[in-house]
């Protein structure tokens, strides 16, 4: 009889573990099958914690800073006006977020005249080309501005 127990033992061992089995993929084919559809209360306090942090992440990146360069040109109020001094007058003007350009122009306009074309960068939300052409207008040595051009940075 124990022959015989021996050889049954292992038949109901495997047939006792494959009914436990088969339970266990009852309860596992319910939680893939909630798992599929975004069910299951598990996974779903998880999943919402990881999405928090990406919005905090945009909100951390710096603000992009726009910015502007304007080339214009500064016409003197007589022939009698010396360039170099115009030229270091213009350059002396300092408002927040303007940044003269390192190359100034002398250009010949007609009968001994001559005009400053003038390049400089100015950040968008400080400072606008109304700011800087008044603020060259103010100086006793310029007649009158004229713009040249204007391009957005980044």
């Amino acid at each position: 009889t124990t022959a015989a127990a021996a050889p049954a033992a292992p038949a109901a061992a495997a047939a006792g573990a494959g009914g436990n089995k088969k339970a266990a993929d009852d309860s596992d084919d319910d939680s893939d099958m909630g798992d599929l559809f975004g069910d299951s209360d598990d996974d779903g306090a998880v999943e919402a914690a990881a999405p928090a942090p990406a919005p905090a992440a945009k909100k951390a990146k710096k603000k992009k800073i726009e910015k502007t360069q304007l080339t214009f040109y500064a016409n003197p109020v007589d022939s009698e006006v010396s360039m170099d001094e115009m030229e270091a007058a213009i350059r002396s003007i300092v408002i927040d977020g303007l940044r003269w350009g390192d190359a100034f122009g002398i250009e010949d306009i007609a009968f001994g005249l001559q005009r400053i074309h003038a390049q400089c960068v100015i950040v968008n939300d400080l400072v606008g080309l109304d700011d800087v052409t008044d603020a060259v207008e103010a100086l006793p040595q310029v007649g009158s501005t004229a713009p040249g051009t204007m391009n957005r940075l980044g």
